[in-house]
Order: C-alpha cells, then sequence, then structure tokens
C-alpha cells in the first residue's frame, strides 16, 4: 500500500480485504499496523483528490470489517464509521452507493445491528438517502439502493429489541414507503422489480411487516396473481414473498383464515405452477 501506483494499490486492497475476512487475518493486520494505515486513508478522502480513486476498495475493507466484527468497528475505528455514514450524502455517486451498500451489509447481521441502534441519528438520516435513492430516475441507483435495504431489514434471528428496531428504521423511510414499493414491484424492468420484491420479502418475514403489506389494499390479490411475472427471475422472486408469510416464526394475528389458506395453496403449487400447462396435461390424458 506504499506504492504510488494506483494499480497496485487497488490490487493490494483487494488481497488485504479477503485477508482481513478471516479472523486470523484482521488479527495480523492490526498487528502490524496495516488496519491503522488503512483508517488513516479513508480520512485522507476528504482531501487527497489521488486517494479519491482508492474509496470504493477502503469502504469494502472496513465493510468486511464491520460485518465480521461490527463491535469492533464502532469501538476501535469510530471516524471510519463516521466517514462512510457522511458518505452516503455525497453528491459523488460512485463513493454515495458504495458507502449506501457498506452500511447496508453492516447492518445486515444481528451483530452490526445492535452495533447500529446506538446511532440513531445517522441510522435516520441513511433511511432517508435509501428513500431519496429509490425514487430516483436512475435505474442503477434504485437496484442498489433496494439492495442495501433488503440487508438492512434481514434478520438472522428474531427478538423483540431487533423486531423494534428494524420496525424503527423501516418507519424512518417515510409515510408512504410500502405503497412505494408494491408500485416498483409493478414496474416493467426485471432487476428493479426482483430488488422491489426482495424487499418486498424481508417485510413478510415479520409480523409488522406482514401488517403493513396487508394494509394495502390489493396487495393479497397481486401476490396471488402469477400472470405478472414472464420470467423464471419475476416468478421465483413473488415465490419468495410467498413463501416467507408461510415460514415466519412471527407470523401476523390478522390474517383471516381464508386468506391464509389461499397463500399456503399457492405456496404448495410453488413458483412456476400454470393452470394452462395442467389444463393441457389433463386434455391429453383424456
Amino acid at each position: 500500500m506504499s506504492s504510488k501506483d494506483i494499480l497496485v494499490k487497488l490490487n493490494a486492497l483487494e488481497l488485504l480485504t479477503e485477508l482481513a475476512a478471516a479472523p486470523y487475518g484482521l488479527d495480523y493486520l492490526e498487528k502490524v499496523g496495516m488496519v491503522n494505515k488503512l483508517k488513516d486513508d479513508v480520512l485522507a478522502l476528504a482531501t487527497d483528490p489521488q486517494a479519491s480513486f482508492l474509496s470504493p476498495g477502503l469502504l469494502k475493507f472496513f465493510g468486511n470489517i464491520g460485518l465480521s466484527s461490527p463491535g469492533k468497528l464502532v469501538t476501535q475505528y469510530p471516524q471510519v464509521l463516521d466517514f462512510i455514514f457522511s458518505s452516503v450524502q455525497e453528491s459523488d455517486l460512485s463513493c454515495q452507493l458504495v458507502s449506501i451498500e457498506t452500511i447496508g451489509v453492516i447492518s445486515s447481521s444481528t451483530g452490526g445491528k445492535c452495533a447500529m441502534k446506538h446511532f440513531d441519528r445517522h441510522m435516520s438520516m441513511y433511511m432517508k438517502k435509501l428513500r431519496e435513492n429509490i425514487q430516483s430516475t436512475q435505474n442503477e441507483i434504485r437496484v442498489r439502493s433496494l439492495g442495501a435495504l433488503v440487508n438492512v431489514l434481514h434478520m438472522e434471528e428474531q427478538s423483540e429489541d431487533l423486531l423494534k428496531l428494524t420496525k424503527q428504521w423501516y418507519d424512518a423511510l417515510g409515510e408512504g414507503s410500502t405503497k412505494l414499493l408494491l408500485q416498483i414491484c409493478k414496474q416493467p424492468f426485471p432487476d428493479l422489480r426482483c430488488g422491489a420484491l426482495a424487499v418486498v420479502r424481508e417485510l413478510a418475514f415479520e409480523a409488522w411487516g406482514q401488517d403493513m403489506l396487508l394494509a394495502e389494499p390489493g396487495f393479497l390479490e397481486y401476490i396471488l396473481d402469477r400472470t405478472t411475472e414472464p420470467d423464471k427471475e419475476g416468478k421465483e422472486a413473488k415465490y419468495a414473498v410467498v413463501a416467507a408469510f408461510v415460514e415466519s416464526r412471527m407470523p401476523s394475528r390478522n390474517i383471516a383464515a381464508e386468506d391464509m389458506q389461499r397463500i399456503r395453496f399457492y405456496y404448495k403449487e410453488g413458483p412456476f405452477y400454470s393452470e394452462a400447462v395442467t389444463a393441457v396435461a389433463y386434455e391429453g390424458a383424456t
């Protein structure tokens, strides 16, 4: 990392990121002072134009630390975390999106969520930026921000505290967020549609999320309508939402029995069931 050649530094960063993913690797990098060196490089990004080329790699490095050792990132490298949060508001789109994804990755684990709950103000601003990006006119911004939102809402394990925390973060997206997501689910662009369905799937795992979805007019009819998805990816993404309702360990108590029966019937038939195919097979048999 002492080389002046940017390409050499970028390649070195990739190797260091892989090494830091293993606990022994991170311990070694800390012992030789490499993590502190990279921390200084992150803090220099604001003033060193050349260092901006390293921004995605540096953020990914510390994002991986946040994923595997979130407590360490928060307690030993708080300045780095502050920088990542501030970069979420950057006008430089490349840096902004990498920062958004980095916070998402850190927040995806139980430990990461527990660490991030101490950053209320930062997370509130982060969620508002996600909402802003999800409404962007640029497809890449929308898709990558939806991916980050999936990570923020994802629950490795469920507890009352984590359920309250994820709902608090979701509420910070602002009024009408569920309606917006369901509108995006009906967009003609497959990557955007599947990205929104992935968020809906995370909501469908939680009782509060199920209540929000079912409160939207026409949601159940839409999610059980097999004609809306023309391709394999879309069918699988929609089926994953149905599966989340069935497999949820903390389902809503507000789902009518007949509606739950319809959901289970769809689930049992699988993602690719087609009435037309069934009818043809039946006619052939007769």
